[in-house]
């Protein structure tokens, strides 16, 4: 069972790398992007297919358990 809502796991996506649910966006990626001092509407302009309550809810759950446990 997937412990998390934004963040998926699937052999066949990106040979099962952490994505931001429904896309094929790396969850690390988002959070670098965060780290190296963008802000939410920014990522948001860079991945326009994504919500941002889909970039708030990975980002928690990043912050939540640590990138390390995704």
């Amino acid at each position: 069972m997937n412990k998390f809502i934004y963040i998926s796991r699937d052999p066949q996506i990106l040979g099962g790398t952490p994505v931001i649910s429904g896309t094929r966006i790396p969850a690390e990626r988002i959070y670098h992007l965060l780290e190296q001092g963008y802000t939410e509407s920014t990522i948001k302009k860079e991945f326009p297919q994504v919500g941002v309550k889909k970039i708030r809810g990975a980002l928690s759950e990043v912050f939540r358990v640590g990138l390390a446990n995704i």
